[in-house]
């Protein structure tokens, strides 16, 4: 079983490689450096490029070794996953 996301919540901002997340469990939000490869996945396992990214979509991710970055650095995702492609389409 894998390991829990680092963050969960929805995609408010987008901008460039930095997705900014409104936490799920605390309503904060939260920068996520996109991985270089700029690849991300969908919870049914497709995979695709961080264009297929907006605003509204539900996302977990999980940093580069499990760890937030040093202080005033943003973590960079090891793996990002939204659940559809689709912002409409919820669990």
């Amino acid at each position: 079983m894998p390991s829990p996301a680092n963050i969960e919540g929805d995609i408010v901002s987008i901008q460039k490689d930095i997705v900014v997340i409104q936490t799920s469990k605390t309503n904060q939000k939260a920068s996520v450096r996109l991985p270089k490869s700029e690849s991300i996945y969908t919870a049914f396992g497709g995979d695709g490029s961080s264009s297929d990214l907006r605003v509204g979509q539900m996302a977990k991710v999980w940093f580069v070794d499990c760890k937030l970055a040093a202080k005033n650095t943003v973590p960079v995702a090891a793996y990002f996953e939204i659940f559809s492609k689709d912002p409409n389409d919820r669990p």
